[in-house]
């Protein structure tokens, strides 16, 4: 942060509130992997005109496993008060 922006959010604010985002690469990656995967189901239900029973379970438990790791990251965040 440079001096004049820390200066102006400690006159008006009195704090500065720092957000560690190092985590939000993994939480990129898991989304990127859901992407992927809801294409990957799209393209092979266009090409025979059907899905698979095993492929929709793998996306759902792909899906449960992203969820999960997006709500330890959001929990993670401190609360900010308005």
């Amino acid at each position: 942060m440079k001096t004049g922006m820390f200066i102006k959010r400690m006159s008006l604010d009195g704090h500065i509130t720092y957000f560690n985002m190092t985590e939000v690469g993994e939480v990129m990656k898991a989304l990127r992997i859901i992407g992927t995967n809801i294409n990957q189901i799209a393209k092979k239900a266009n090409e025979i005109n059907s899905i698979y029973a095993e492929d929709v379970e793998k996306f759902r438990k792909e899906n449960e496993e992203i969820c999960h790791t997006l709500n330890q990251f959001l929990s993670a965040l401190p609360s900010i008060a308005a």
